[in-house]
């Protein structure tokens, strides 16, 4: 009975650990998965229900990404540059 009841205690307590952290990044993973984010609490809950669905008819909002600027080459000293050339590094 001891062990059943600390048990029960752990899984309550990893139930609230897990639905808080789903609760803190919800708005996080729906921009994750290109779902506009709702306006009010009510759009959210139709939202999160049509996701529980098996086959969800959503729409997604794909922003194009622009790539990141190139890294700027680096400048190796003259002693370097020379070993590359001789092939020793």
């Amino acid at each position: 009975i001891i062990a059943y009841q600390v048990a029960v205690q752990s899984y309550r307590g990893f139930t609230e650990v897990v639905q808080s952290a789903v609760d803190l990044n919800r708005h996080k993973l729906l921009t994750l998965l290109h779902i506009t984010p709702p306006v009010d609490s009510e759009k959210e809950k139709e939202l999160w229900r049509e996701l529980s669905k098996a086959n969800p008819k959503l729409t997604y909002d794909y922003k194009k990404e622009e790539a990141p600027p190139a890294p700027a080459p680096v400048k190796h000293s003259f002693l370097i540059r020379l070993l590359n050339r001789i092939g020793i590094k």
